[in-house]
């Protein structure tokens, strides 16, 4: 059974992955569309 600092540690670890694959997407959609 994990421990609940595990179990949050492990959202806190989704989350910023997240974050950076979400950030990562939307810069190279906004780059797209800056191409002429």
């Amino acid at each position: 059974m994990a421990k609940p600092k595990d179990f949050l540690r492990f959202i806190i670890l989704v989350g910023i992955v997240g974050i950076i694959i979400g950030g990562v997407t939307l810069y190279l959609s906004l780059a797209n569309l800056a191409k002429p």
